[in-house]
């Protein structure tokens, strides 16, 4: 699935729904990214796990998780020139 990324207070801005396992891989100029996620409720927490996620044009990662489904946020600073979703 592609992401399409709009902008939000200054950022790019993409969410979907992860149902089970699932790859993300973001190509994008320099600039920083971030990853939030929540289960329940309003409120996102940020992916701790990954750390420098700004610095590099690409990111390629498979995500595992015990409780499905899950909302994930990706945001950039930058517009993102490909965001891919693989579920397994």
């Amino acid at each position: 699935m592609e992401l399409t990324f709009v902008q939000q207070s200054g950022k790019y801005v993409a969410e979907f729904e992860a149902a089970g396992d699932f790859n993300l891989h973001v190509e994008k100029p320099y600039g920083p990214m971030w990853i939030s996620q929540r289960t329940a409720g309003t409120r996102w927490d940020r992916v701790k796990e990954i750390k420098g996620l700004g610095e590099e044009s690409t990111f390629d990662y498979d995500f595992t998780a015990l409780v499905y489904p899950k909302s994930i946020k990706i945001e950039c600073e930058v517009n993102p020139t490909l965001a891919v979703v693989t579920f397994a």
